[in-house]
């Protein structure tokens, strides 16, 4: 979608895959808010392994996983073009929101699967990357 929206503003074929960048910045700064999480996690089970719940990996989602739905509304919105007064950074910011819940979605599902089913736990993501796969 990003090659009708962004020849709007009249980028080229190079200006349209750079236009990706923003996806990658998303991902660096959703892989980035995880650490602070990761950090204080590691901390208490090297006081007591059992102490967390495999459910306390999924609590970052509670602030991430909406952006999912702001960015894809945002980003439709915004693709209207230059003719309706939208600068073209707006579907950038948009698609970035995107990216920073797609991966904070799979970090903490793959990591949640992980800690709850133990040693099933290949079997557990196996079983979601098929149905990912399957129903995409």
């Amino acid at each position: 979608s990003f090659q009708p929206v962004y020849e709007q503003w009249g980028f080229n074929t190079i200006s349209i895959g750079l236009a990706f960048i923003p996806i990658l910045i998303g991902y660096f700064l959703a892989w980035w808010s995880f650490l602070p999480f990761i950090h204080k996690d590691r901390k208490i089970r090297r006081k007591d392994p059992d102490a967390l719940q495999p459910e306390r990996r999924l609590y970052w989602l509670l602030y991430t996983a909406p952006l999912e739905t702001i960015g894809l509304f945002g980003f439709a919105w915004t693709s209207l073009g230059p003719g309706n007064g939208v600068h073209w950074i707006a579907p950038m910011i948009f698609s970035a929101m995107i990216a920073i819940a797609n991966y904070a979605i799979y970090m903490a599902t793959i990591d949640y699967m992980v800690a709850a089913y133990g040693p099933y736990s290949a079997s557990a993501t196996g079983g979601n990357a098929l149905a990912r796969d399957f129903l995409a």
